[in-house]
């Protein structure tokens, strides 16, 4: 008896582990790598590393290059300590510098934030984090209307999710990429009101702060609809084999198709399931909020420094 159940507990053990193996990649939901590094404590650093890749890349063109990218920021040739390089700038920044050496679409930064943020249901949300990029470039060195420009455009995101946030939870309309525009546009929305402190547009970030926890909040809200969507579309196909047997298959959203084992329980198959392709994103996605809330202070007191000589 006790070998029959070892015997069985083995085979369970090589199921699951079997089924992890062949799942499908999941589906990207965490925030965009770009936004992260560029907004971040080492965010000069980042674009630094960048613009050299970008001039090492146009070869023979660099001086060129160089010269447009001073141009089109208002003949900033040298800046040793600006608010508004920091942050969202540094971003922007780095979108101008791809946008000047033609990079190719598949690396591109623009390209890539438009992918986490195009939403047919939301594009408004794209169009106004692309109208704070283009702001930040213009007026780099106008403390005064780039913190009115944030202000003005950090407002209407804010609505924007706000609304696509009650698309999911209220009507229903939950999906992997409305979910990966929300968590982009919130950790953007974030990143804008940090540089409107940093710019003087606010005399404190306890607001940020405050946002960052409803974030959180209504990340955890969003998973929870999203889990029940999952556990609804997921289902068991049982296929005849002959008379006398079957073969169950574990069918997931997407209609994809994984062999069941024998002793291993569709329940288990859907825990692991939604475990392997979305809990840890959750958990990810909730650190990069406390990552920022922890270093608040620090991001709000940053300037941003670019050598283009």
């Amino acid at each position: 008896m006790g070998s029959l159940i070892s015997t069985q507990e083995e085979e369970m053990r090589r199921d699951k582990e079997h089924f992890k193996r062949v799942l499908a990649t999941p589906p990207d939901l965490k925030v965009n790598r770009s936004l992260q590094m560029f907004t971040g404590l080492s965010c000069s650093d980042s674009l630094k590393v960048h613009l050299a890749r970008r001039r090492e890349e146009v070869g023979s063109s660099a001086p060129d290059f160089i010269k447009t990218v001073v141009d089109k920021v208002a003949g900033l040739s040298f800046c040793p300590e600006v608010a508004g390089l920091a942050g969202l700038g540094s971003l922007a920044l780095a979108v101008l510098v791809d946008n000047i050496s033609n990079t190719p679409t598949d690396q591109s930064i623009k390209d890539a934030l438009q992918k986490v943020l195009a939403e047919q249901k939301a594009s408004d949300v794209w169009d106004l984090v692309d109208e704070t990029l283009r702001r930040c470039v213009v007026n780099v060195q106008n403390r005064t209307q780039l913190a009115s420009d944030v202000q003005r455009l950090e407002e209407k995101l804010s609505l924007a999710l706000t609304r696509l946030r009650n698309s999911m939870l209220r009507d229903g309309q939950i999906s992997n990429q409305a979910l990966k525009v929300w968590v982009n546009g919130a950790a953007f929305h974030v990143q804008m009101l940090i540089h409107q402190v940093r710019l003087g547009g606010a005399r404190t970030c306890e607001h940020v702060d405050r946002l960052i926890c409803v974030y959180k909040s209504d990340l955890e809200e969003l998973f929870r609809k999203l889990k029940e969507m999952i556990r609804s579309k997921c289902n068991v196909n049982t296929i005849s084999v002959d008379a006398d047997s079957s073969v169950d298959y574990f069918v997931d959203e997407q209609s994809r198709e994984y062999c069941m084992g024998r002793y291993t329980l569709y329940h288990e198959y859907l825990q692991m399931y939604y475990e392997h392709q979305y809990s840890w994103q959750e958990g990810e996605i909730q650190h990069y909020f406390s990552g920022v809330q922890r270093d608040l202070q620090q991001l709000v007191a940053q300037k941003g420094h670019l050598s283009l000589m």
